[in-house]
């Protein structure tokens, strides 16, 4: 994904999207769900999703939901990912990550040491990761997170790891 503030922005929206759609497509195998995920601007643009898949114990789940093994929960995350493209966000949901967003931008904004780092890569590699931030986030559509979504479903690389 080649950087720019939009891109950027669109991903941190789309990541908070992701974590609620993951969560609703495993309440119903008994999974809790984690993503984290990374903008990489340095050495390569790039970005990473990170999904952690755990069963819930059979006393915390509702009635008649039966826990997924790790290999059903496999098989759960490979048909999300491939309909991830097709994810609409809710307005409703789209507006509260972008508030969420927003108020995470002004936290690090207010840090006096983290705009001196951001100076530095842009003065030092050419990276503005400030300029036009907050207009980049108000900004972000439900077109531009559903193509986030899709080039994420469509990347390089997925990988599975079992525990």
């Amino acid at each position: 994904v080649p950087y720019n503030l939009s891109n950027r922005m669109s991903f941190h929206v789309a990541l908070d999207i992701l974590r609620k759609e993951l969560a609703a497509a495993f309440l119903a195998k008994g999974c809790s769900v984690s993503v984290d995920g990374e903008y990489e601007t340095f050495p390569k643009e790039r970005v990473k999703v990170y999904v952690s898949c755990r069963p819930c114990r059979e006393s915390g789940v509702p009635a008649g939901v039966e826990v997924a093994d790790q290999l059903g929960a496999v098989a759960q995350l490979r048909r999300f990912v491939e309909g991830m493209s097709s994810i609409s966000p809710d307005p409703v949901d789209l507006k509260a990550a972008k508030a969420k967003l927003s108020a995470e931008l002004d936290a690090e904004f207010s840090d006096n040491g983290r705009l001196l780092e951001l100076v530095a890569v842009r003065y030092g590699e050419g990276k503005d990761l400030v300029t036009g931030a907050k207009a980049a986030v108000e900004s972000v559509t439900a077109d531009s997170v559903r193509k986030m979504l899709g080039l994420l479903a469509s990347g390089a690389q997925v990988e599975y790891v079992i525990l």
